[in-house]
């Protein structure tokens, strides 16, 4: 390359490298310099397990006068009562240092869609004989069940061919664990539905025996991001040096260009 060419050249080569570092700084200067990170501190889970063991009456259907969960169809016919149990459970990791519940339990009886009631503190012990404790049992006697439905019939003027029990415990437990504290509301509802069915007949159908209510105790952290302060830096001195060899060809250039 000769004189004249390289004169003429190199401020453009120069200019264009100017734009590229230009462009190449303000794509780093828009790179994140730190990030957020999640830490799980603590896991735990509410657990709330009801079981059933169904009385029934003598039947040439089962040969047998009781039925657990999985066990067959609970025909109506059949079915003199219910026992039903609930367990509850806390755990967590790390374990907590203390804890502590409070619960209530509620019971609707609806004709779905049309009624709802909400049973009394004496209808739940003189009807479900509802035990007052956090791991509770109870009784469906389905004749006792029906009586009160019809008796509601009766009042409003409907006829119920399938109705529900919903049991609605609600729990509410505070945990202290060395991540912090837990406070929190669990409510596993266990629904008891009378129904009917032209290919299953009258049955009673009972869901929701197992429920889970996980959680997790979690940190955020903020880490700056060395990386992107070193690529500034090898911009800016792309930049600076780009712009002086521009600067300086640029005046080269003018200073021995050829006259005419």
């Amino acid at each position: 390359m000769n004189k004249r060419t390289a004169i003429t050249f190199l401020p453009i080569l120069f200019a264009a490298l100017t734009a590229a570092s230009i462009l190449t700084t303000y794509y780093t200067l828009n790179l994140p310099t730190e990030e957020t990170s999640t830490i799980i501190l603590c896991t735990y889970l509410h657990n709330g397990i009801y079981d059933y063991t169904a009385q029934l009456n003598p039947n040439i259907i089962y040969n047998k006068t009781t039925l657990t969960p999985g066990e067959g169809t609970l025909y109506t016919a059949i079915t003199n009562h219910i026992n039903i149990t609930f367990t509850y459970a806390f755990t967590s990791y790390p374990h907590s240092t203390n804890v502590a519940t409070n619960h209530q339990t509620t019971i609707e009886l609806e004709s779905t869609g049309r009624w709802t009631k909400t049973l009394t503190t004496t209808e739940k012990q003189e009807i479900l004989h509802l035990s007052n404790t956090l791991n509770f049992t109870l009784q469906i006697e389905k004749t006792k069940i029906k009586a009160l439905v019809d008796t509601i019939d009766t009042e409003t003027g409907i006829h119920s061919a399938t109705y529900n029990i919903n049991i609605n415990p609600t729990i509410h437990t505070k945990a202290t664990t060395p991540a912090g504290t837990i406070d929190e509301t669990f409510t596993p509802t266990l629904t008891i539905a009378f129904k009917t069915d032209p290919n299953t007949g009258n049955y009673i159908d009972i869901t929701g025996l197992h429920q889970t209510k996980p959680g997790q105790i979690q940190d955020t952290q903020t880490n700056p991001l060395p990386q992107t302060k070193n690529l500034q830096y090898i911009s800016y001195a792309f930049l600076g040096t780009a712009l002086s060899a521009t600067l300086f060809t640029t005046l080269a250039y003018l200073k021995l260009r050829p006259t005419f």
